[in-house]
């Protein structure tokens, strides 16, 4: 029995960094609830029956209206009665279940879709954050009527009385004279005219080095001069250059407050897992000269870095740190490329972080990438 095994093994050692699978170990624990629904096949996203459809909509608001303090979770391919697991082969695209969803109700619902790994298995995962209640689908869409404010009662979906929606405004009400920070992140490509949130698709070639001889060809006239001024390592770093310039993709971030608050201490981690040959700048390098020309760093660069880096085994994270955002405000990260990402890598991971939020939003970056590797002669370059 899977909840079984896992009161024997533990959950998620305290003080480490919870991962997906420390995340799924947690809700198989739990067990279904006002937080969690456990749903042994995917929701019907396409085709024209609105009746079915209208199931993840319903299930959706319900999450939505129900009192919590933590974000509430969807488990797609668990089976709780048998408790066995039934891997999901086909992910619905999170942007499209955004305008599924959010077309049809009064205000913006604040959720995300993602595949997540467990063992070896491919399951999906709704989350749906703490947010402003009531919300109420503005028309009938199947199961959905129209202003009826859907609420979860332990592992079931209700609708609920007027006092309790009464609550919700007396509580929206509250929270509104103080105001409230909406966070979303915003990935684009580097001219910012391609969002990227949906996905990326990257393929290049990735160029193995070899070892290369030493450049000692001399155009100062003398000896001495030439082994002072001429650089040695020339032949290598135009090796790397080619490699970078070969296999680098480049895209921005802009982290938008759409609330009504300011939010404090914003931080973005962008998770790359597995992290294999992947190598994160926030600027390339220029040809590299004959001349021992020393290399002089950006002075912004240097004095305020971009990001920080984390890596652990197989895992890379990038820290942007955006401080304070103002409601209403949008604020870019810069350029940020990813210098030859393996072909393993499946999505990135977004988590944002404030001293306002509950929880964390994360978010799920889906990603393509095809890499030919090509050895890079001495010859060639």
């Amino acid at each position: 029995m899977v909840r079984r095994e896992l009161e024997l093994t533990g959950i998620v050692q305290l003080g480490a960094p919870m991962t997906d699978e420390d995340l799924i170990d947690r809700l198989l624990y739990t067990g279904e609830g006002t937080t969690l629904d456990y749903k042994r096949e995917g929701y019907v996203t396409d085709g024209s029956d609105d009746v079915k459809k209208s199931e993840l909509l319903k299930d959706i608001l319900a999450f939505s209206n129900t009192w919590r303090t933590e974000p509430a979770y969807i488990l797609i391919g668990f089976d709780e009665d048998e408790q066995e697991f039934y891997p999901v082969n086909r992910h619905p695209d999170d942007s499209r279940l955004q305008q599924f969803i959010n077309g049809k109700t009064n205000k913006h619902v604040v959720f995300s879709y993602r595949a997540v790994m467990y063992k070896d298995r491919s399951l999906g995962l709704y989350t749906i954050e703490v947010q402003e209640r009531p919300i109420y689908a503005k028309k009938k869409y199947g199961i959905v009527d129209k202003d009826i404010v859907y609420v979860r009662y332990g592992s079931s979906t209700a609708i609920a009385d007027p006092t309790q929606i009464a609550k919700m405004g007396a509580m929206e009400a509250m929270r509104g004279a103080t105001g409230e920070p909406l966070l979303a992140v915003e990935i684009t490509n580097i001219e910012g005219q391609t969002p990227l949130n949906s996905g990326i698709s990257f393929a290049y070639t990735h160029l193995m080095l070899e070892e290369y001889p030493d450049y000692t060809d001399g155009t100062h006239g003398y000896l001495k001069l030439n082994n002072i001024l001429v650089n040695r390592n020339y032949y290598r770093d135009l090796a790397l250059y080619h490699q970078v310039q070969k296999g680098s993709f480049g895209f921005r971030l802009s982290l938008v407050n759409r609330g009504t608050a300011t939010a404090h201490s914003v931080r973005v981690h962008l998770c790359f897992e597995p992290a294999g040959t992947l190598r994160v700048k926030a600027e390339l390098e220029d040809m590299p000269s004959t001349d021992t020309v020393p290399k002089v760093a950006n002075l912004a660069t240097l004095l305020n870095p971009p990001f920080d880096e984390h890596m652990e085994p197989d895992r890379l994270t990038a820290v942007f740190s955006f401080g304070k955002i103002h409601a209403g405000e949008s604020v870019p990260s810069g350029d940020i490329f990813l210098v030859t990402p393996p072909s393993e890598l499946t999505s990135i991971q977004v988590r944002i972080h404030a001293d306002e939020l509950r929880a964390p939003i994360v978010v799920s970056i889906p990603t393509t990438i095809q890499a030919t590797a090509q050895t890079l002669s001495f010859e060639a370059l």
